[in-house]
């Protein structure tokens, strides 16, 4: 363990041992309250620890460092927002301040805490565009709330503006969902962007109605939030690589998904005065389909991991012919846990067949350029698809 994570780790310990000390005060002398604060403060300095240490560890990679980066320092600005809420006694202008503080603590934690992960997948392939689409919306989702939060509205407006708050963080979420998977050049999901698209029609009107109510037909939100959910539903339950066999899990759900939808605009878009009893057990068997279908997707998939790995009497079979990196000796080495027979070196070799790396299929002596199960274009064999790996030694 390096000196940052060693001093991370005693900041936190210190801080726990301070907590335990003050609050042992503060039950001797008969709950002081300078003792709780200080107890209060010296645990949030414990959890700030606790929280940056992970965020430390993001630092050393090159695609994780940005989300490392970002992370320590909203851990900071909120560590410093529950100090504010432990020691703030008073605060002009503001009677209810500490719902104010611990409204702008807990939404800047869950802000943060999306945004890191979504700082990961704006570095990874596939995710760029959907990740920043979902960053956009948890700024206008954090600067809303502060907003609504500390501007001295008049109650309607400040209900207005937490509820575009919400709209903003449930706008950027069901872009993630759409667009993760869309990669430069053609896509083959087109549809997609419906998603996107409606999502970002209703939001507008959704947020000028949050301010005007009844300026829009309710009916609107109805459709709007359903279309768009299935899209993004749609959308990452294919983005889940599937096994041969098991794709139709997937399919199922969604015509799943699709039906309920349907039954549920059906419901919303006649203002309830069509046969509300079918439509609400359609609705119903429509939804446990789904989740029983969504659940499925992921029994299956766990089930029938496979992976390209040469184990078991096909590997004792293999030897490959290595100098060892230690002692320059050559010799035969076989697939799994072996040892150097001149200076000891423990080696562990492992071999791999080419796969997909989408969805895993082996493509080994496949004719072709595509993936029959995905569909996803192999680019290079160095690029796309795992070549036998060069022997490791430990």
């Amino acid at each position: 363990m390096d000196r940052r994570r060693k001093t991370i780790l005693k900041v936190a310990l210190w801080a726990l041992g301070c907590a335990a000390v003050s609050g042992v005060l503060a039950v001797l002398f008969d709950n002081d309250d300078v003792m709780i604060r200080v107890m209060c403060t010296t645990i949030g300095m414990a959890v700030c620890a606790g929280i940056i240490l992970p965020l430390s560890m993001m630092l050393e990679r090159t695609r994780t460092r940005l989300a490392g980066i970002f992370g320590i320092a909203a851990a900071v600005l909120e560590f410093l927002t529950v100090l504010a809420l432990i020691w703030v006694t008073d605060m002009p202008g503001y009677s209810n301040y500490e719902e104010e503080l611990l409204v702008s603590a807990l939404s800047l934690g869950f802000a943060a805490s999306t945004a890191v992960g979504m700082l990961v997948l704006a570095r990874t392939d596939g995710t760029q565009l959907a990740a920043w689409c979902g960053i956009v919306g948890m700024a206008g989702f954090t600067i809303m709330m502060w907003v609504a939060t500390w501007m001295p509205w008049r109650w309607q407006a400040e209900n207005g503006a937490f509820i575009t708050a919400w709209w903003f963080a449930y706008a950027g979420f069901v872009c993630l969902g759409c667009l993760i998977g869309f990669r430069r050049g053609p896509d083959r999901h087109l549809w997609r962007w419906a998603g996107v698209a409606i999502t970002l029609i209703c939001l507008p009107l959704f947020i000028t109605d949050a301010w005007n109510p009844h300026t829009i037909k309710q009916w609107l939100y109805g459709s709007g939030v359903t279309l768009s959910l299935l899209v993004c539903y749609s959308n990452l339950l294919l983005f889940i690589p599937s096994k041969p066999g098991t794709r139709w899990a997937h399919y199922v759900s969604i015509a799943a998904a699709v039906f309920t939808v349907i039954m549920i605009n059906i419901l919303v878009i006649t203002d309830f005065r069509v046969n509300e009893d079918v439509l609400y057990k359609l609705i119903s068997a429509g939804s446990i389909v789904t989740g029983c279908g969504t659940l499925a997707v992921a029994v299956l998939q766990a089930l029938f991991r496979r992976t390209g790995e040469i184990t078991g009497s096909t590997a004792a079979l293999i030897t490959v012919s290595m100098t060892c990196p230690r002692c320059a000796l050559t010799q035969e080495v076989s697939v799994g846990k072996s040892a150097c027979v001149a200076c000891g070196l423990r080696i562990r070799l492992s071999i791999d067949d080419p796969g997909c790396p989408e969805c895993g299929y082996l493509l080994h002596h496949h004719p072709t350029d595509r993936c029959p199960e995905c569909g996803r274009v192999i680019r290079t064999k160095q690029q796309d698809i795992g070549t036998v790996k060069p022997p490791s030694a430990s």
